[in-house]
């Protein structure tokens, strides 16, 4: 991505099993990942961040996308992917 390269920042959710970081294995269902790491890359720096998926824990649709929205997410890495997600990234 050229854009990346000039010093625009991109933030990258990942879901993951548990809260270590990228050594954590990717869950297989964003509804159900209990974190998310989210990577900030700009240029060839990244910094990682854990969030825990409080939405996964009251089982609303929309409030997973409300909160990557909010976090500054524009793309997903993920196994499974509903709906709402792939609309929204």
């Amino acid at each position: 991505n050229n854009k990346n390269k000039r010093g625009k920042t991109m933030r990258v959710a990942i879901p993951i099993e548990n809260d270590s970081g990228l050594d954590a294995p990717v869950a297989k269902e964003i509804e159900r990942a209990p974190f998310f790491a989210v990577v900030n890359l700009k240029g060839e720096e990244a910094e990682i961040n854990l969030y825990e998926n409080t939405p996964a824990k009251e089982k609303r649709p929309g409030l997973i996308p409300e909160m990557l929205s909010a976090l500054g997410v524009k793309k997903v890495v993920a196994g499974e992917v509903g709906t709402r997600l792939r609309i929204l990234f």
